[in-house]
């Protein structure tokens, strides 16, 4: 899947315009399907954006801390740096837990996983409608656009 195509809405616009729909059907497909896919692209970044940071997070400062913890022990470490280590050690443990609460009581993980899945539902959908493949293969010309609603609308 890669990086998501910020002309999707411009390439399957352009491939609407070349189908057998009427302008109402036209403008349902843009306004409710178009509109869908591109705000799921938008949610889905979003979502890798937030899930990246907070799973790097969370492994970075599980690893400083385990690190940090017996460093601020040793008995050649001076008082001053010691209460550093001990501050840094504080907040690195601060962020851990909040991102760790954060990333799972936000199901931001399943997000992650689910978002993609329905991104590539919908985008699946879309080009078996423009093509005609699969349940529209057989389908009338007036039903295959019910069909496409009914199935983008459980989506």
């Amino acid at each position: 899947m890669g990086v998501f195509s910020t002309s999707f809405d411009t390439t399957y616009s352009k491939l609407l315009d070349g189908m057998p729909l009427s302008t109402y059907e036209k403008s349902i497909i843009r306004e409710r399907y178009i509109a869908a896919v591109v705000k799921a692209e938008q949610d889905y970044i979003m979502t890798c954006v937030v899930y990246w940071i907070l799973t790097n997070l969370i492994t970075v400062a599980g690893v400083l801390i385990s690190g940090l913890v017996p460093i601020s022990k040793m008995a050649s470490v001076g008082e001053d740096a010691s209460s550093g280590l001990f501050w840094a050690i504080w907040g690195l443990s601060i962020a851990l837990t909040l991102s760790n609460k954060w990333l799972y009581s936000f199901c931001i993980h399943k997000k992650y996983v689910l978002g993609v899945i329905a991104l590539e539902k919908l985008y699946s959908e879309g080009w078996s409608f423009a093509a005609g493949v699969g349940l529209y293969e057989h389908a009338e010309p007036d039903s295959r656009f019910k069909i496409f609603c009914l199935r983008i609308e459980k989506i």
